[in-house]
């Protein structure tokens, strides 16, 4: 399985059962996924595991558990669990949360955002900016399995991350939609972003080896390098 990041992150079954729960600590984290690029959290997995174990069962009304407890303490936040069961013989829930239209909290005003493998707490301008967003509402949906991890290190902000959120849309736009030019990139993730951020985006992504081109101006096409 994949490493924890900015669209993973794993929980012991301990965080959704009984009196070890913790559902403020699990809303926190699906706060920060819904406000960033969406994620799946992996529960019944613990960090530094690739496997639950193998003797794990979850149980039968444990998803549904899940969604009630979550939906009383976030606003904005939709979670979608369902029980997997691993390679070897050990189940977990698989929870997914998408990205968020509106801004996402907890029932209490709190927020958070999702960057690289860390839930950080939003405040003061950055929530204005985070509503700001929003409201324009990007389009294209930003599919978790699809999307890279972002590398971000350093004092986070909202303004500071806002170019690895883009970069990461338009990597997934490549995926699904190669050798395409860049007004048609820019007319799927979202008409409200300047073209020059696109544009801007896309050479950054050229010069690290993360996307190629052919041709020129308007004869120029764009697709994603794959490794």
């Amino acid at each position: 399985m994949s490493q924890e990041g900015q669209l993973l992150d794993k929980k012991s079954l301990r965080a959704v059962l009984g009196k070890t729960a913790n559902w403020s600590k699990l809303a926190k984290d699906c706060i920060a996924f819904a406000n960033a690029l969406g994620g799946t959290l992996l529960v019944g997995i613990e960090d530094g595991q690739d496997h639950p174990p193998a003797d794990q069962t979850a149980p039968a009304d444990l998803s549904d558990t899940i969604r009630r407890k979550l939906a009383e303490c976030t606003v904005n936040v939709a979670v979608f669990p369902a029980v997997r069961t691993a390679a070897n013989g050990g189940q977990f829930i698989a929870l997914d949360i998408p990205r968020a239209m509106s801004v996402a909290s907890s029932t209490d005003g709190r927020y958070f955002l999702r960057v690289a493998d860390q839930s950080k707490p939003v405040t003061g301008d950055d929530v204005l900016r985070l509503a700001s967003e929003r409201t324009q509402a990007t389009r294209y949906f930003v599919d978790p399995a699809l999307s890279r991890n972002l590398q971000f290190a350093g004092e986070t902000t909202l303004k500071r991350i806002e170019p690895h959120r883009l970069a990461a849309l338009v990597l997934e736009d490549l995926t699904r939609y190669p050798q395409s030019a860049i007004s048609d990139i820019h007319q799927r993730i979202g008409g409200e972003i300047h073209p020059k951020q696109v544009k801007r985006t896309l050479e950054e992504l050229t010069a690290k080896g993360d996307v190629r081109f052919e041709g020129d101006k308007r004869w120029r096409r764009y697709w994603m390098v794959q490794r």
